[in-house]
């Protein structure tokens, strides 16, 4: 790992030590994916990945998300979310992501009330955004956090 990286990975790992507990919004792709090993490697199983097993998710990548919780030895759920129920999302805007990331964060909102746990998925787009400089989890990001 190149230095640059591994200060970025550092600085991801001291932010989430901050919390007492997270529950990550966990894809399976590349970001959530990041942040949900590290939260499991800094807290243990005091974080939670929860993953949508919606109709929106792609079979093959629900089951990726299962194979690294389980590789990985992470604390892992898998939820339903109700974007599909909404009309926002079935019309495929361009800003359909957030319409799902809505649902998303709504349910573990939930989650993080019956478990007393801080809610860090909201934080979690934002800090991959810093690390890779992706406007699009920026937009996203700050979208969710008006719910």
């Amino acid at each position: 790992m190149n230095e640059q990286i591994l200060e970025k990975y550092q600085s991801l790992k001291s932010v989430i030590n901050n919390y007492e507990s997270a529950v990550v919004a966990f894809s399976g792709g590349i970001d959530s994916s990041l942040v949900a090993y590290v939260a499991g490697e800094v807290l243990g199983n005091n974080a939670l990945a929860v993953t949508s097993g919606s109709a929106s998710l792609k079979r093959s990548d629900l089951h990726l998300a299962e194979t690294l919780g389980k590789d990985w030895d992470l604390s892992h759920e898998i939820i339903v979310t109700d974007e599909l129920s909404k009309a926002d999302y079935r019309r495929n805007p361009v800003d359909r992501c957030f319409h799902c990331k809505t649902s998303l964060y709504t349910s573990l909102d939930t989650i993080c009330k019956e478990r007393a746990s801080r809610l860090f998925s909201m934080a979690q787009t934002w800090m991959i955004w810093e690390i890779t400089d992706q406007d699009l989890s920026r937009q996203t990001t700050i979208k969710s956090a008006r719910l």
